[in-house]
C-alpha cells in the first residue's frame, strides 16, 4: 500500500476501531470514501462490507435519494411510499491494496458484477451479499417507481497505484462499462478505476475539508465585539461561491459540507444548537457577537 494512503488508512482504522485485518479494513476504507461521495448519512464502515470470501465484489450498497440502503426491508419500505421517481444508484466495489494494475483482477470483477445483476446467478454468495442481491432484485421489480424507469449503476475498482494508463487496463474498464450497457437494466452505467490520487481525493472530501480562493468584490469591518479583535463582512460572487465551495469539479454537490450545517428549523426541545443560539442572544456579554456567530457563512481564523 502506498505510504500516504497508508497513513490516512491507519487513522481511519483507529477512528472506527476496526480489527478485521489490513485487507478487509482497506475494503471498508474504500467503500466509506466512495459512499460519502453519494450521501449525507452517517456511515458505519462495518455495514458496507461482509465477512468471509466474496466472488469478486468487496462491497455492495445502494443510494436512494441520497440515503444509503443496505437491507431489503429498507428498500421495500421505500417503495411502499407514494413517491414514483426515486433516484437509485447501485454501487459495487472491488478493492486491492496493491500499487499496480492487474487486468485479470478487473476481469474477475467484471465477471462478479455481471453475475450479481443476472437473474440466475452461478456464483455462491455469503448471507450479506445474498441480501444485497435481494435488494437489487427488489429494485428491478419496482422500476415503475424509479426516476427514468431504471436505476443507475456505478462500479469501482480501487487500488493504490498511479492513474491507470496501460491500454489493456483501460480496455478492461471500457469492456465492463459496455457489458453493463448491454444488459439494458440501467439508465446510466459506468465503471471507474480509482488509483491513489483519486482515492486520496475522495478521502479528503469525505472529511469535509476544502480550500479555495475568492475575488472579493467589497468588504467592510464588522462592529467591534467583546473578545473579537477583527471581523469583516465581504461580498463575493454567488456564482463563484457556488462553483468553488458548494459543488466539486464535476458539478456535484459537496454533501459533506452540509453534514453539520443543515439550515432547516430544529425544535428547541432537545436541540443543543438552538438552545445555545437562544442563550447567546439573551446573554448581555455575548449578544453583541450574535451577528458574527449566527450569520449565513462565517469564517473564523
Amino acid at each position: 500500500m502506498h505510504r500516504v494512503i497508508k497513513n490516512h488508512f491507519d487513522n481511519f482504522v483507529k477512528n472506527y476501531n476496526l480489527n478485521s485485518g489490513e485487507s478487509k479494513n482497506f475494503e471498508a476504507f474504500s467503500a466509506y470514501c466512495i459512499a460519502k461521495h453519494y450521501t449525507f448519512d452517517a456511515i458505519n464502515p462495518d455495514t458496507l462490507i461482509y465477512e468471509g470470501d466474496e466472488p469478486g465484489i468487496d462491497s455492495a450498497f445502494f443510494i436512494c435519494d441520497e440515503a444509503i440502503i443496505t437491507s431489503n426491508d429498507e428498500i421495500i419500505s421505500l417503495f411502499d411510499k407514494k413517491k414514483n421517481n426515486h433516484d437509485i444508484v447501485c454501487v459495487l466495489i472491488q478493492s486491492k491494496t496493491s500499487e499496480s494494475w492487474n487486468k485479470k483482477e478487473i476481469n474477475t470483477f467484471e465477471s462478479a458484477v455481471l453475475d450479481f445483476i443476472s437473474e440466475n446467478s452461478e456464483h455462491s454468495y455469503n448471507d450479506e451479499l445474498i441480501e444485497r442481491k435481494d435488494i437489487f432484485n427488489t429494485i428491478i421489480k419496482n422500476v415503475g417507481k424509479i426516476k427514468h424507469g431504471r436505476p443507475r449503476i456505478q462500479c469501482y475498482f480501487v487500488n493504490t497505484a498511479n492513474e491507470a494508463a496501460d491500454k489493456e487496463i483501460l480496455s478492461a474498464q471500457r469492456t465492463l462499462k459496455n457489458r453493463l450497457d448491454e444488459t439494458g437494466l440501467f439508465y446510466a452505467a459506468d465503471a471507474t478505476l480509482i488509483g491513489r490520487e483519486e482515492l486520496l481525493g475522495l478521502w479528503i472530501k469525505s472529511q469535509g475539508a476544502y480550500e479555495t480562493t475568492f475575488e472579493i468584490i467589497g468588504s467592510a469591518s464588522f462592529p467591534k465585539s467583546a473578545g473579537i479583535e477583527e471581523s469583516y463582512v465581504v461580498t463575493v460572487s454567488a456564482k463563484e461561491f457556488t462553483t468553488k465551495v458548494l459543488t466539486d469539479e464535476n458539478g456535484s454537490l459537496r454533501k459533506s459540507i452540509f453534514e453539520e450545517n443543515v439550515r432547516d428549523f430544529i425544535p428547541f426541545d432537545g436541540s443543543e444548537i438552538n438552545t445555545e443560539i437562544g442563550n447567546t442572544i439573551q446573554d448581555a456579554s455575548r449578544s453583541q457577537r450574535f451577528g458574527i456567530m449566527n450569520n449565513g457563512l462565517t469564517i473564523i481564523s
